[in-house]
């Protein structure tokens, strides 16, 4: 039978960093892993100063690296149709520190990502007629403000799609 690890693990007492480091490979193998991420999982196993040691080791390896999982995040097709500020806000709740989610959605262009979220909901709004066409502005303002976008940068998306025929 499959067991799952419990508070009464008999691991969590275990103070072998190699063991530390070994498991924190065996977890990123499987995906990219935020530091906080890896911290949490490891802490269920082995004692803080253990994972204190081992992500110390794996971040020498560079196998734990915030800042390249931010990036990697924002490169992300389902990233480029959010706002910077949505965005810096989804990095921190995964664990990353506010100064590199500042830095690296810093680079991400919101008037580009909102034009592209809005082309993606004018197809999405336009496949279901239930709603008349006078409402697609407001439908549209209101799909990207749930992406995070202001007011300002939904105005002039709304009015460089009007002014390409796009709604």
């Amino acid at each position: 039978p499959i067991t799952r690890h419990t508070a009464t693990n008999p691991h969590k007492s275990s103070t072998d960093p190699r063991k530390a480091v070994a498991h924190g490979l065996r977890l990123l193998s499987h995906r990219p892993r935020t530091e906080s991420d890896l911290r949490n999982r490891l802490e269920k196993r082995f004692t803080t100063s253990t994972t204190a040691s081992a992500l110390q080791r794996l971040r020498e390896l560079g196998y734990v690296n915030d800042y390249a999982w931010a990036t990697a995040y924002l490169e992300s097709t389902r990233a480029s149709l959010r706002s910077a500020w949505l965005l810096s806000q989804e990095l921190r709740a995964k664990g990353i520190a506010p100064e590199i989610a500042a830095d690296v959605t810093s680079l991400h262009d919101d008037n580009q990502a909102a034009l592209v979220a809005a082309h993606a909901a004018i197809r999405k709004l336009s496949s279901s007629r239930k709603h008349q066409a006078s409402s697609l502005d407001q439908r549209l303002y209101k799909s990207l403000v749930r992406r995070g976008f202001d007011s300002t940068t939904i105005q002039h998306t709304l009015s460089q799609l009007r002014s390409e025929n796009s709604i």
